[in-house]
């Protein structure tokens, strides 16, 4: 898991809730979830190979740009629907866009 950006009270980063504590907190979680672009290995932390495309903290914009592309390749393949609404903040709404637009950098 990538540690959270977030901060408790005393000014500690947090890491991520596991799915088990998620579920023992909100009764609508569907626990059979799996992401079409699996985490990878922290970058900083790790020499393991990843799949191209997938998450890996920290990113460069040229990586978030290969991610983004990577992720709304696999959810429209995996979805195979005519449309579908993605739901995240804006840098990566930005390249989702540019990846379904064929535009290869937010400057071309």
């Amino acid at each position: 898991q990538v540690p959270s950006l977030l901060v408790d009270p005393e000014g500690m980063r947090t890491d991520p809730r596991t799915l088990d504590e998620l579920v023992d907190i909100f009764d609508n979680l569907d626990e059979s979830y799996k992401s079409v672009n699996p985490q990878g290995p922290d970058r900083e932390s790790s020499s393991e190979e990843a799949a191209p495309g997938c998450p890996r903290f920290p990113e460069t914009e040229d990586e978030l740009n290969e991610r983004c592309k990577a992720s709304i390749d696999k959810i429209l393949n995996f979805i195979q629907k005519d449309s579908v609404a993605i739901v995240s903040h804006a840098p990566c709404l930005q390249h989702l866009a540019l990846a379904l637009d064929g535009s290869p950098s937010p400057s071309a």
